[in-house]
């Protein structure tokens, strides 16, 4: 594979099936089934695991897309991490809150299609997350833990990204990277179920699987 020539990348594609699409007027709202890379896919408790990303679609065409794609329908969608500054209400606290943008939904293909006809099952389930950019923030929070804010410029946009990479030897990575570094990184969204009164909620993460500097 050719390395690419891109300055920055913001990029992450998604492929599974539409488990909850959630619209009001300021954006159309799918979330994804997808198995968790890198785990086992059974947990202790007989529950498999999976990874429910959101993907968010705005501006004109949030209102069709609502309309073409609906619950149980497998999609390949391709979009960008967006970050805001906001503040914590409890705390007062700064954070960066994340969001999948969705730039382009389309059905997924299937198997049969790499030999020209239609049908066949599905191709796999897909979450990836491709990143290249410049290291604005590197920490190890906890032991065996290390996050790493990628700043990128991609679509017209300046993102500061939080990524998470999960490692025994995070001495190393601490040694190797430095703020200001031009980094690629490939990762997935992780998705943690937390249980409240209003329901159970997803919070994302951006976990790296893989990262060189460029």
């Amino acid at each position: 594979m050719e390395r690419t020539d891109v300055k920055d990348l913001n990029k992450i594609i998604i492929q599974g099936p539409i488990v909850r699409v959630f619209a009001n007027e300021i954006a159309t709202n799918f979330t994804i089934k997808t198995p968790r890379l890198n785990m086992p896919n059974v947990a202790k408790e007989g529950e498999v695991c999976y990874n429910y990303p959101e993907i968010s679609f705005y501006g004109a065409e949030k209102d069709a897309i609502k309309e073409v794609y609906k619950e149980g329908d497998v999609v390949r969608i391709e979009g960008m991490i967006q970050t805001q500054r906001k503040r914590a209400k409890d705390s007062g606290k700064e954070f960066y809150d994340q969001k999948i943008i969705g730039l382009s939904i389309a059905e997924a293909e299937k198997e049969l299609a790499v030999f020209g006809y239609e049908g066949g099952s599905y191709v796999e389930a897909e979450n990836r997350i491709y990143l290249k950019g410049t290291i604005s923030k590197i920490a190890s929070p906890a032991k065996g833990v290390l996050t790493i804010n990628i700043r990128t410029f991609f679509n017209g946009r300046v993102n500061n990204i939080q990524t998470f990479l999960y490692e025994r030897n995070i001495g190393q990575y601490m040694e190797n990277y430095r703020v200001g570094d031009r980094i690629c990184a490939i990762g997935g969204v992780q998705t943690l179920k937390k249980e409240s009164a209003d329901g159970d909620r997803y919070y994302r993460n951006i976990v790296i699987s893989s990262i060189c500097k460029e």
